[in-house]
């Protein structure tokens, strides 16, 4: 495990824990090693999104609800552009001898690229928000007009604070439709952690078409998330299978190296707890592929109860790779 962190253990024995390093896969667009050429990691098991069929999926796996899951996790998946890395960015990576993202160009401005997944939709009838797009930025009455907030989850290296979310575009690209896509201008945090690598970002658009368009899609997600755990709870095969622990499927959607988003399917290798400040907390490491762009991407475990416990992908190496930590503290 990483320098200074002997209270990781792992939950699982059938294999030992095999990450030796923390790191991080964001995109430096100044920096030419995070291009797909300079990758030392393969390319050979992403899928675009139009091309994405069932037999991608594991037989085992080949469920209905499952693929449109995944296509639904897909639509609700966003590209974030950080122009800006804040001077309080910390040196070190928690409890560990690591450098910490971004921290070398601190209190300067930078185009950082990582992913995240859209979790609610919603409107404040109790407080109107200003939408930060150029348009309304334009209009004298912008504080007028009809605003809906907009929920995301991401890695917190991926935007550090507040002052980095009022520099960050977040992008939701349609795949059905070549260029097209909905820009979300600024966010702010509504909670993180910097240990556990977790973070939620408030957004706000005036956009009612695609406002409506991500409620309705996120409805027809937690409907197939629901289905999905009910059956997995249920079934009597599992150990038959071993689909709940090391054969455990997982799935990830992101922005390989900040290009078009892209699926990758894998399985559990371990599941790690680690004890953070006075939180027990518990993260996934798995073989689905990632690259720089990556982080901060939607990390589904096959069965997760998504109200109860929320995974982004958070960094990994040429070997394996791993989710951010999760503690029940974190919903509350």
């Amino acid at each position: 495990m990483a320098a200074g962190s002997a209270c990781w253990t792992t939950e699982t024995t059938a294999r030992p824990a095999v990450l030796l390093i923390r790191t991080h896969e964001t995109v430096n667009l100044s920096d030419n090693t995070c291009s797909e050429e300079n990758c030392v990691k393969p390319h050979n098991n992403y899928r675009q999104i139009l091309k994405f069929s069932m037999e991608y999926l594991p037989e085992e796996y080949r469920e209905n609800d499952l693929y449109e899951l995944v296509k639904a996790m897909a639509g609700l998946t966003v590209r974030i552009s950080v122009m800006y890395s804040s001077k309080k960015r910390m040196k070190r990576w928690y409890d560990t001898d690591q450098l910490y993202p971004g921290y070398e160009c601190r209190g300067s401005k930078t185009c950082l690229l990582g992913s995240g997944r859209i979790a609610d939709v919603y409107q404040d009838s109790t407080l109107r928000k200003l939408c930060q797009c150029p348009q309304c930025r334009s209009k004298q009455d912008s504080g007028k007009r009809e605003t809906w907030i907009v929920l995301v989850f991401t890695a917190t290296h991926v935007v550090y604070d507040d002052t980095e979310g009022k520099k960050s575009k977040l992008k939701l690209l349609y795949d059905c439709e070549p260029g097209g896509s909905k820009l979300f201008h600024g966010a702010t945090k509504r909670w993180s952690s910097t240990a556990g690598d977790l973070c939620l970002l408030e957004c706000v658009t005036c956009d009612k078409a695609v406002a409506e368009e991500l409620s309705k899609n996120i409805k027809y997600f937690n409907k197939l998330w629901r289905s999905i755990e009910t059956k997995y709870l249920e079934d009597t095969k599992l150990a038959e299978n071993d689909r709940k622990y090391q054969k455990r499927l997982v799935i990830i959607v992101s922005h390989p190296h900040g290009g078009d988003k892209k699926i990758s399917v894998g399985h559990v290798i371990s599941q790690e707890t680690r004890n953070i400040k006075t939180d027990f907390c518990y993260n996934w490491v798995y073989d689905a592929q990632t690259c720089k762009g990556s982080s901060g991407a939607p990390v589904y475990v096959f069965g997760q109860n998504w109200f109860k416990e929320e995974y982004v992908h958070s960094g990994g190496n040429t070997t394996v790779n791993y989710s951010t930590f999760w503690s029940e503290r974190d919903k509350q």
